[in-house]
């Protein structure tokens, strides 16, 4: 049967039944989110340790150059931060052990799990997350950008209006100023923030919160769950869009490196000999740059840590036109020879003060091998150098011709 609303108790008996349902509706959705907020923080906390995992691995296969870009608070974490706020937006933070030693909750304070391993916290707030991550933040002033989809900040530095008028200290420059953050992440949204400054007020106490990681999403329905799709997020976040990381130049390709290196390698002099005659190189080196090269030492070429000795050794010939040799005394240059002569990668001038060498037992070799001069010279300049030059000049011109006729495929190039 209908309800007559034009009579009164029909209508006080709808709005007792709309109360009540009200009643039911609001009870129902406190336990939903009773149940959301209990199972978020979980939730967020299993992700948080998963992405760090990833990101360690994914930080393990980083160029040396780029590792340098990534912030201290990945490989060193003191502690991990997981939170769920009321609107179901989620948040991870990474703090460093160099920066965040320790953590103050609820005005105790704690400390990381281990000396390796971070602390863990998980939490189901009330507020807001742009505030949690970001303290001393107010509702009154207008956000910058509402953003949705994914979008990576990095670098920014933002500041109330007190602390940029009161308190900001030399140097402290906000590209934001106002009572808020700069942005708020919308339910169809996520953000990496990374290295961000945010100045603010305490009663009347200046305060500066550097966040060096956080991953925001906007929704639970963003967090993502399987450990590949955790995995490719961490590569995403480690890319050089997100981290500025150093690139690679744009259409860079190997053959073309090998070619740009021509001219340099043309211009380059190797020497070799004991590093106790640093007048006779200097001597030497003053000789080549009135010539037009550039000659270098051995130990002054990098170490790359995966470099053995004579991998180093190879390398500073390829990238050599000739070497010169100084053979006055015993030293490592010995072994080095000897290993050269093998080889016969490049012309080698080796260069005395009297006709003898400094060991008999290469002189053989020395004196047969065509990759070989031996120049008898007491003091060293430009033009008594000149005749040894000269003759490797010519050896490699030679060789080039006789590579060049050899390799077919050189002459289409």
């Amino acid at each position: 049967m209908g309800v007559d609303w034009r009579d009164s108790a029909s209508c006080r008996f709808v709005r007792r039944q709309r109360a009540v349902k009200f009643t039911l509706d609001r009870a129902a959705q406190t336990r939903r989110n009773k149940l959301l907020t209990t199972a978020m923080p979980q939730e967020i906390a299993a992700f948080a340790q998963t992405y760090r995992q990833a990101l360690l691995d994914v930080l393990d296969t980083l160029p040396r150059k780029s590792r340098a870009f990534v912030p201290p608070c990945i490989e060193h974490t003191s502690f991990v931060l997981a939170v769920a706020d009321p609107r179901g937006r989620l948040a991870v933070e990474f703090r460093s052990r160099e920066r965040y030693p320790t953590l103050k909750i609820n005005g105790n304070e704690a400390q990381p799990k281990s000396d390796r391993e971070p602390g863990l916290i998980a939490v189901a707030s009330n507020t807001k997350l742009e505030t949690l991550l970001f303290p001393g933040t107010t509702d009154s002033s207008s956000v910058t950008w509402r953003l949705s989809g994914h979008a990576a900040l990095h670098g920014l530095t933002f500041a109330s209006a007190e602390f940029m008028s009161q308190h900001a200290p030399q140097g402290f420059h906000a590209q934001f100023t106002g009572g808020d953050v700069p942005f708020e992440v919308q339910s169809d949204g996520g953000i990496l923030a990374v290295n961000i400054a945010n100045g603010y007020v305490v009663a009347g106490k200046p305060e500066v919160k550097f966040t060096e990681w956080a991953r925001v999403f906007g929704a639970r329905s963003f967090l993502p769950k399987p450990e590949a799709e955790i995995r490719e997020l961490a590569i995403t976040d480690l890319s050089s869009a997100a981290l500025k990381l150093p690139n690679a130049l744009p259409n860079w390709n190997f053959a073309d490196f090998l070619a740009s290196l021509e001219g340099p390698v043309d211009q380059n002099v190797l020497l070799l000999g004991s590093y106790a005659t640093g007048d006779r190189f200097k001597e030497i080196a003053g000789a080549l740059e009135k010539l037009g090269y550039s000659p270098f030492l051995l130990k002054d070429s990098p170490d790359l840590p995966i470099q053995r000795n004579l991998e180093k050794l190879f390398a500073a010939v390829m990238f050599s036109s000739f070497l010169i040799i100084v053979d006055d005394e015993a030293s490592g240059h010995i072994a080095e020879l000897a290993t050269l002569l093998q080889f016969r990668f490049r012309p080698m001038i080796l260069l005395r003060r009297a006709s003898h060498g400094s060991t008999s037992f290469l002189e053989d070799g020395v004196l047969t091998e065509e990759t070989c001069r031996v120049e008898v010279i007491a003091e060293v300049t430009a033009a008594s150098l000149l005749p040894a030059v000269r003759w490797a000049r010519e050896w490699l011109a030679n060789r080039e011709g006789r590579l060049n006729a050899i390799n077919s495929w050189r002459q289409d190039t």
